[in-house]
């Protein structure tokens, strides 16, 4: 004996839901409310018990809201719109800034108009120094290397991590070792003797080598041609 279904039932009016057949699964899909209650289901804007008076603040720190001249149907930030109700349209290529450096006091006297360049250069002025907190390498006095971190140039910070290594025990590994000769287990060609040409494979030079392939060429041709015509 199976246990009958539980009916699935409308969130908003409590009526039993209609399943939806889904043919290629063979199952039923039931909705959250009926047919009755579906349209009204979905409250948009103020009338969602959600709603938070249309602002949130961002991750950075911005405080958006909905620009009900567009219907409402777009997030702008907030000090723009507060800078464009006072003063009219923003130009292009131009910030709202905030004065006081808070994201969220978007009181009017808290805002200044500037071109993206200034806002720029506000925000992120010009290196005039060797690093951010030093005028120089703190081990070696040096400007002319970058600098690369906790006030050492490039060579300073790479001897100190290097001893720092050693004292610790650790190894690295040795470099291989240039091949000197004219190839790996041959100092001439195997066939004309000159180490002027650069090695092919197989201890012969270039010329020799490709002769060599040649020569293997034509005889699998007439070896080919010998059994076609016999």
């Amino acid at each position: 004996m199976t246990a009958k279904r539980k009916p699935h039932l409308c969130i908003l009016c409590g009526d039993p839901v209609a399943g939806i057949l889904i043919p290629t699964r063979n199952v039923f899909r039931y909705t959250k409310t009926c047919d009755a209650c579906r349209p009204n289901a979905r409250r948009p804007g103020a009338q969602s018990p959600h709603w938070k008076g249309g602002r949130y603040k961002t991750r950075k720190g911005y405080i958006m809201v909905r620009d009900y001249r567009t219907g409402g149907k777009r997030t702008v930030p907030e000090h723009r719109l507060v800078w464009k109700n006072a003063h009219g349209p923003i130009p292009p290529s131009h910030h709202v800034h905030h004065i006081n450096r808070v994201r969220d006091d978007n009181r009017l006297e808290n805002l200044a108009l500037m071109s993206s360049e200034d806002h720029v250069a506000l925000h992120h002025p010009p290196m005039t120094r060797w690093a951010l907190n030093h005028d120089c390498c703190v081990q070696c006095g040096t400007t002319e290397s970058r600098h690369n971190a906790r006030g050492l140039c490039r060579r300073c910070h790479c001897k100190k991590a290097w001893a720092k290594g050693k004292a610790e025990g650790k190894t690295w590994a040795s470099p291989k070792p240039r091949v000197s000769a004219w190839a790996r287990d041959h100092v001439q060609c195997a066939e004309c003797g000159t180490n002027q040409i650069p090695h092919g494979a197989k201890g012969l030079c270039e010329k020799c080598y490709g002769r060599q392939c040649d020569q293997k060429r034509k005889e699998r041709r007439a070896v080919a041609a010998g059994l076609e015509g016999g």
